[in-house]
C-alpha cells in the first residue's frame, strides 16, 4: 500500500472515533454558550437598573471576563472546583466531569458578548427598530462558532474532545502522522464553522428581508 492509500485508510478508520470527540466540543460549546447569555442577561437586567453602583457593574464585570484569557480560564476552575461536590453531610455526592468545568470556563466569551449586544438590542427594539434588534440572533451564531474554535483548548485540561482524540490516534500510530492527522481535526472544525457560517447568513437575510433592512 502507497504512501497515500495508507494515510486514506488511517483517515477513514479513525475517522468515527475523531467525530465523537468533535460532538464533545459542540456540546461543550452549546452547555457554555447557553450559560454564557443566561449569565449575560442577568448583566443586561443589572444595566437597566436605575442605581449607578448596578450600571458601572453591568458594565465592568463582563468587560473584564471578556478580556480574560480563555486559556487561563480552563486551568483556574479545573483546579478551583473540585471534580466532587458532597451535599447533605456525604450523603449525596455529585461528581463534576472536567468537561463540565471546560464549559463553564468558556461561558466568558457569551456572557460579554450577551452583555454588550443584547443591551443593544433591547434598545433597538424599544426604539423601533426591530430588525436591528433581531440580528442579535446570527451575532449569537457568530459568537457561538467563537466559543467552539475555543474549544480546542480543552484538551490542554484532560477533555477527551476532538484535539485531544488527535493527539491519543498520533501516540497509538506515530508521530509521522502527526501533521495529516491535525490537519484533518482543523478541517473537522473549519468544516463545521462553515455549515454555521451558512445558517448564519440565511437567518440574517431572512431577518433583513423580513423587516426591510
Amino acid at each position: 500500500m502507497d504512501t497515500k492509500m495508507r494515510d486514506i485508510d488511517i483517515l477513514v478508520t479513525w475517522t468515527p472515533y475523531l467525530l465523537e470527540g468533535l460532538g464533545w466540543n459542540i456540546i461543550i460549546s452549546v452547555i457554555a454558550t447557553i450559560v454564557g447569555m443566561l449569565l449575560g442577561s442577568i448583566f443586561v437586567w443589572i444595566k437597566f437598573r436605575q442605581s449607578l453602583i448596578s450600571r458601572r457593574a453591568g458594565e465592568v464585570i463582563p468587560a473584564i471576563l471578556r478580556g480574560a484569557p480563555t486559556l487561563f480560564l480552563l486551568f483556574y476552575l479545573a483546579i478551583l472546583i473540585p471534580n466532587e461536590i458532597s451535599l447533605f453531610d456525604g450523603k449525596i455526592t455529585l461528581v463534576v466531569p472536567i468537561w463540565l468545568k471546560a464549559a463553564l470556563a468558556l461561558t466568558a466569551s457569551p456572557l460579554a458578548f450577551t452583555a454588550w449586544n443584547l443591551y443593544s438590542s433591547i434598545n433597538f427594539w424599544k426604539g423601533g427598530q426591530r430588525g436591528a434588534a433581531m440580528l442579535f440572533i446570527p451575532n449569537c451564531m457568530n459568537g457561538f462558532m467563537i466559543t467552539l474554535l475555543a474549544s480546542s483548548g480543552a484538551s490542554l485540561v484532560g477533555v477527551n474532545e476532538l484535539v485531544g482524540r488527535t493527539s491519543t490516534v498520533i501516540k497509538t500510530l506515530d508521530t509521522d502522522y502527526s501533521l495529516i492527522l491535525y490537519s484533518y481535526a482543523a478541517c473537522l472544525f473549519l468544516c463545521t464553522a462553515l455549515v454555521l457560517k451558512v445558517v448564519v447568513r440565511r437567518l440574517q437575510k431572512m431577518i433583513e428581508g423580513r423587516f426591510a433592512l
